[in-house]
């Protein structure tokens, strides 16, 4: 046995030890850092392979826990996103969304349409034409078989997806449709308007149902929770309100924006509320008690989309600096910058897996993004990028 194997063994015992004592704790990062170096200093991947095959799966995730944490920005560097477009268009893309399955986009535009793509070929598989001004907000019904488009012909439009045909136009005395959302059980959706108000409609009959006033500017966005009983708005007056739908009243206003709050989303759990501003700046609430988690600063200028993973540890912003950031939300660091000529970012859309991020940047192409999640990858995997990053890395092994 090599003096390598027999210090690999000898920190295995180490790591592998109760760590009850905070001195012992203390030793075991020194000897798994000893080990990482160690490991790193592999010249080849086979020599690498082997060395990481005989390490126990216990040990290994704490090695694996240890690289993340100290190669982080390394890893990105080295991993970084990759993206393809999905054409079309004869006009700015303004709003994007993901299936429910993953398997499919959905795009509006200033060229008066919205788009179904086949997110593995890139191809469109729907032109749903009808509205006669910009599709400004897009959305999936959550069986993914109906879409809702929102427009500045101040009407919202449900559309078969198999078809491409209009099943509904909702009309009233909206204003221009800025923002729209489906209920969680599918039978309602969600308007907000430059009208100052949002109103929410059954499906079935077409017919308001609520009326919610009270912002005084114009409703740039509208989110439903979970749980389908309340509702998120975001509005030019630098306010978020929660409502209950059942009696249209404001619950709370979450409150910190300096400016325009042009973007509202819930988290999986309903507990949580992301919102994006002009004052640059994305804030994450305590949806029960209204105050600020995390604010995440980076951006240059006003912040038009925010969106959070299904996980709820990342969030995405998207900004008129041209740029959209993927955000550690724990920490509320940048994990990664996405800015390939892309235009001002007017929407943004995680896929249900949350590895890809789609992305409306004010061009008649939506990037969309596959995205590195390195929890993902295996500490060989991780090693391997690290130390040999010029190499073809088999993230599938």
């Amino acid at each position: 046995m090599t003096n390598f194997h027999k210090s690999i063994v000898f920190i295995f015992l180490l790591l592998t030890l109760s760590n009850s004592y905070s001195s012992l704790t203390s030793l075991q990062d020194r000897a798994a850092d000893k080990t990482i170096e160690a490991l790193l200093s592999q010249t080849s991947q086979k020599e690498l392979s082997a060395v990481i095959s005989s390490i126990p799966e216990e040990v290994q995730q704490r090695l694996k826990d240890k690289v993340l944490v100290k190669y982080k920005d390394a890893l990105y560097k080295a991993l970084p996103a990759s993206f393809k477009k999905l054409k079309g268009h004869a006009g700015a893309v303004n709003s994007v969304a993901l299936s429910p399955c993953g398997k499919y986009a959905l795009t509006g535009s200033d060229d008066k349409t919205a788009r179904l793509w086949d997110i593995a070929t890139g191809a469109t598989i729907q032109e749903l034409k009808g509205h006669t001004d910009w599709v400004n907000s897009v959305v999936f019904s959550p069986c993914g078989k109906y879409a809702l488009t929102g427009s500045s012909d101040i009407t919202a439009r449900l559309w078969n997806l198999a078809t491409g045909t209009t099943i509904k136009v909702l009309k009233g005395p909206t204003g221009w449709i800025i923002s729209v959302a489906f209920s969680p059980c599918g039978k309602y959706v969600l308007t907000g308007s430059w009208h100052k108000a949002a109103r929410l409609w059954d499906l079935a009959t077409g017919d308001t149902m609520q009326v919610l006033k009270g912002p005084t500017g114009w409703i740039k966005s509208v989110a439903l929770s979970p749980c389908g009983k309340y509702t998120l708005t975001g509005s030019e007056d630098y306010a978020a309100r929660l409502w209950d739908l059942t009696t249209g009243i404001t619950i709370k206003e979450l409150k910190g924006h300096i400016a325009a709050v042009n973007s509202v989303t819930f988290s999986s759990c309903g507990k949580y509320a992301l919102t994006g501003s002009c004052d640059k700046t994305a804030r994450l609430w305590d949806v029960a008690t209204g105050d600020t988690i995390q604010e995440l600063k980076g951006h240059t200028a006003n912040i038009e989309s925010v969106a959070l993973s299904p996980c709820g540890k990342y969030a995405l912003t998207g900004s008129c600096d041209k740029t959209a950031r993927l955000w550690d939300i724990a920490t509320g660091t940048t994990i990664l910058k996405l800015e390939d000529s892309m235009g001002y970012i007017t929407s943004l859309a995680f896929s249900p897996c949350g590895r890809y991020a789609l992305i409306g940047a004010g061009m008649t192409a939506a990037p969309l993004w596959s995205l590195p999640h390195l929890d993902t990858l295996s500490l060989k995997q991780l090693l391997f990028i690290l130390r040999f990053p010029q190499k073809t890395i088999n993230l599938g092994d």
